[in-house]
C-alpha cells in the first residue's frame, strides 16, 4: 500500500491483556521508515525497528481484526 506497495515490511504488535476492548497501540515496524506525521520513536524490539503512536479510530465502533488492519492499512497509505 502507498508508496512502500511491492516491498517487505515487518510490523510487530502489542495486544493488550482487555483485547478486544482496547485495541494494540499503535504498530512496531521494521525496517525503520518513519511516518510523514511524525509520532516515530525507538522501539523495545531492537535497533532496526520504530514505534509508530497511531492509535486505531473509533475503536468503540468496530473493535474487529478486519477493524485494525484496515487502520494498518491506512497508517502505510499515507507514506
Amino acid at each position: 500500500v502507498g508508496s512502500r506497495a511491492g516491498q517487505q515490511v515487518r510490523i510487530g504488535l502489542q495486544i493488550p491483556g482487555n483485547w478486544p476492548l482496547s485495541p494494540p497501540p499503535g504498530p512496531h515496524v521494521s525496517p525503520r521508515i518513519g511516518h510523514p506525521q511524525g509520532a516515530v520513536s525507538g522501539s523495545a524490539l531492537g535497533a532496526d525497528w520504530e514505534y509508530w503512536s497511531r492509535p486505531a479510530q473509533n475503536w468503540a465502533a468496530d473493535r474487529s481484526m478486519r477493524a485494525y488492519l484496515r487502520h494498518l492499512r491506512t497508517l502505510f497509505s499515507q507514506i
